[in-house]
């Protein structure tokens, strides 16, 4: 209920920006409102850790969502001319290179949650170690390479976002989202990689 609020919240300073593109108090208000929005988002996720392969699917319907939103955006005028870009396309790719922004920061919480998983892991000496924690260890570092990839992607999707240049940040938010399958692939039982 309080996220929905700051979301809110958010649209409200968002929308007072496209009106008036250099109010600073609005900028100012916005970016305070996001903080807390994330601040809020972080705690509500650690009480509510989910599983890795829960907070992959949800990644992944979000860069998906994100994807639609872009091809929306290009769809409204043709964004390869990057001379005569007006600043309604411009107040839209901003505005898509902040929710891509979100996903890079849910992309790094979930990072985290894998490579603390993983050290843990490590952690164990040898005797303590099962065939399933080894396996579960190597999945776990497909897991991290893939994110890491993705979120490489996503921060290259949001540089040609500021750039205008739709066409590019679409590959590459397109890309990210095919690291981010091949990331919750890892996790799937080798015999089910398999089946797919």
């Amino acid at each position: 209920n309080a996220l929905e609020r700051l979301q809110r919240a958010a649209a409200w300073f968002r929308e007072a920006l496209d009106l008036r593109p250099g109010h600073s108090d609005a900028r100012y208000n916005l970016e305070i409102v996001m903080r807390r929005a994330l601040e809020l988002a972080d705690s509500l996720a650690k009480t509510n850790k989910k599983d890795l392969g829960e907070a992959l699917q949800t990644l992944i319907e979000e860069q998906r969502a994100f994807l639609g939103k872009l091809r929306d955006g290009l769809s409204d005028q043709q964004a390869n001319d990057t001379t005569n870009v007006t600043p309604e396309l411009r107040r839209k790719f901003r505005n898509l290179a902040v929710l891509e922004l979100t996903v890079l920061g849910d992309s790094e919480k979930v990072t985290e949650d894998a490579v603390q998983e993983l050290e843990a892991l490590k952690a164990k000496s040898e005797e303590e170690r099962s065939t399933e924690s080894a396996l579960r260890a190597s999945q776990l570092e497909a897991v991290v390479r893939h994110l890491h990839q993705a979120r490489e992607r996503i921060g290259q999707a949001r540089s040609r976002l500021r750039r205008t240049q739709g066409n590019r940040a679409y590959r590459r938010a397109a890309s990210a989202l095919g690291a981010l399958r091949r990331a919750r692939d890892q996790l799937l039982n080798p015999v089910a990689r398999l089946d797919t």
